[in-house]
């Protein structure tokens, strides 16, 4: 539960919920947070996306990998 204590706030009720990179931290790994909207806003939390990943677009971004660390 450390890991997921936001997650079961929403998946009891079935509230939709999406999480969202926002910025890259020092490790080059994505930082974000998760939104969450009323029973059937599923198409708002998509247009938060859309609007996130056109002013901060992700599908080129992949964080460094470590191997043998």
């Amino acid at each position: 539960l450390g890991y997921v204590n936001s997650t079961p706030q929403h998946n009891m009720p079935g509230t939709p919920s999406i999480p969202l990179p926002l910025f890259a931290g020092t490790s080059g790994l994505p930082v974000g947070a998760m939104f969450s909207a009323a029973a059937g806003g599923d198409e708002l939390l998509l247009a938060l996306g859309e609007v996130l990943e056109d002013a901060s677009p992700w599908a080129e971004r992949w964080p460094p990998l470590a191997f043998g660390a």
